[in-house]
């Protein structure tokens, strides 16, 4: 197959941004669109394009840096971050710009959003800070009644939270420890030591996602309990 260009990169970098950079493409649920971020207006914007390249709109569209993304699982929506005044803060807005509702407090950093295959739901990581000491918090927002459930342990520093296919569960990266995987009412909770998937490509059933390392390929089941090496 041969190479397409979608996002038609401009050479030299993007006029007023010193450099140039179109990246983290997602294709929508349905595979009819790309959302990808890019630079092209000299901050950091997230657009979304035809699969075929076509029909680019500028979504976020704000002087601030737009960063992490997702879709919703209707592909009508995108949730994403946005650096505002030093503080990170989600967002959801519908594809064609419109209709930007935020999600976190202004006043506590929120980064990493993911939306439940199941559109009831956000996962995010917080900081939070006692005393001294900060860390990163899973914790998952109902889009239904807006209450929030912590998932991960005070003592994890805790990123880049996912769900599994059925909603059931989270896994999340925790800082020099592994992945860990817990289930949203709590009756599952298992750790993979050694392992820092960012995000897990899963199989269709949802039964297993795959791994790499430094030694290969691996396909890892849902529980965290066993794995086979594919390369």
């Amino acid at each position: 197959m041969a190479l397409r260009d979608l996002s038609q990169h401009l050479p030299g970098g993007y006029p007023g941004s010193g450099r140039g950079l179109d990246n983290f493409p997602k294709f929508s649920p349905d595979g009819q669109s790309i959302a990808f971020r890019t630079n092209r207006n000299g901050g950091e914007e997230v657009y979304v394009m035809d699969a075929n390249g076509t029909n680019k709109i500028n979504v976020t569209n704000h002087s601030a840096l737009d960063l992490e993304f997702d879709w919703s699982p209707d592909g009508a929506q995108i949730v994403f971050t946005r650096l505002v005044q030093e503080t990170y803060v989600i967002y959801v807005i519908n594809t064609n710009g419109s209709g930007l509702v935020q999600v976190t407090n202004s006043s506590i950093n929120s980064r990493y959003a993911a939306w439940s295959p199941d559109g009831t739901r956000i996962a995010y990581s917080r900081l939070i800070t006692s005393g001294n000491t900060s860390f990163w918090q899973v914790v998952v927002r109902s889009l239904v009644d807006n209450t929030t459930a912590i998932i991960s342990d005070s003592t994890q520093v805790a990123v880049f939270p996912q769900w599994s296919k059925d909603s059931k569960r989270i896994y999340y990266n925790i800082q020099r420890v592994g992945l860990g995987v817990r289930a949203v009412d709590a009756s599952y909770n298992k750790i993979l030591v050694g392992h820092f998937p960012r995000s897990l490509s899963w199989s269709p059933d949802g039964k297993e996602f795959l791994d790499a390392d430094s030694l290969g390929i691996t396909a890892v089941n849902a529980d965290l309990t066993s794995m086979r090496r594919l390369s």
